[in-house]
């Protein structure tokens, strides 16, 4: 959860999309080196949804919370990548019961990412997947 090995000195900015209780983004802000702007696709009673990410400055990095969707996740991807810097790096996250077991990227448009990493959490703690 803390900042990059080998970035410079720093808030580092993070986009965290659909992360609904704020769980991952006020970790990341209280242990890490980030500066978090979360982007809910999505309204709830008690803050509006965006159909695209708040405008202003790219993004060391982001996190995305796997829709439900192949439709919606290569929707959010697309509009991840195109907030991220350069050499930046997106996390796609979520539960076996939310089907990140089975996540594909191999559906998400070509050149979109160099790197995609797939993060499989269970009550032990998260192991990673690439793809």
């Amino acid at each position: 959860v803390g900042t990059p090995v080998g970035t410079l000195s720093g808030r580092m900015r993070m986009l965290c999309v659909d992360d609904t209780y704020r769980l991952l983004s006020q970790t990341l802000r209280e242990r890490g080196n980030w500066s978090v702007t979360n982007w809910n696709r999505f309204s709830r009673k008690d803050r509006r949804g965006a159909v695209k990410p708040p405008a202003g400055a790219s993004f060391d990095a982001a996190t995305v919370r796997l829709p439900p969707t192949k439709a919606a996740f290569a929707m959010a991807a697309v509009a991840v990548a195109a907030r991220l810097r350069a050499g930046g790096v997106a996390w796609i996250y979520g539960a076996d019961r939310e089907g990140i077991r089975g996540c594909e990227t191999d559906g998400l448009p070509d050149g979109l990412f160099e790197d995609v990493r797939v993060v499989h959490a269970s009550s032990g703690g998260a192991s990673g997947g690439g793809g």
